[in-house]
């Protein structure tokens, strides 16, 4: 994915979450676990990118924060509205393993 490919992307995010106002829902979730393109920046596993997007925690955070300010500035210059913004993120890389809970929670 090139630089511009990734601002891009973080466009494409912003632009989803102004068709869910437009339609009338109070606020989106940025989904980044599961393995999905947020979680693979955030990752030192996966990300092995040599460029702004990156190497140190800065960096590979930034995919992450890029989409939580254009959303943010698209409410503020388009909708103009309250939104409701939810994250998932996984902070620890757990590797292609995944545990299952022997007892539901409640």
């Amino acid at each position: 994915m090139s630089t511009e490919e990734v601002y891009e992307m973080v466009q494409h995010f912003a632009y989803a979450a102004e068709l869910a106002l437009k339609a009338g829902h109070d606020g989106v979730e940025i989904h980044g676990a599961n393995g999905w393109l947020i979680q693979q920046f955030f990752s030192e596993t996966y990300n092995q990118r040599n460029d702004e997007w990156g190497g140190s925690l800065e960096n590979r955070l930034r995919f992450p924060l890029a989409i939580v300010d254009a959303i943010d500035e698209m409410r503020k210059n388009i909708i103009d509205q309250t939104l409701l913004l939810a994250t998932v993120f996984r902070l620890k890389n757990l590797g292609n393993t995944a545990s299952l809970l022997r007892k539901p929670l409640p």
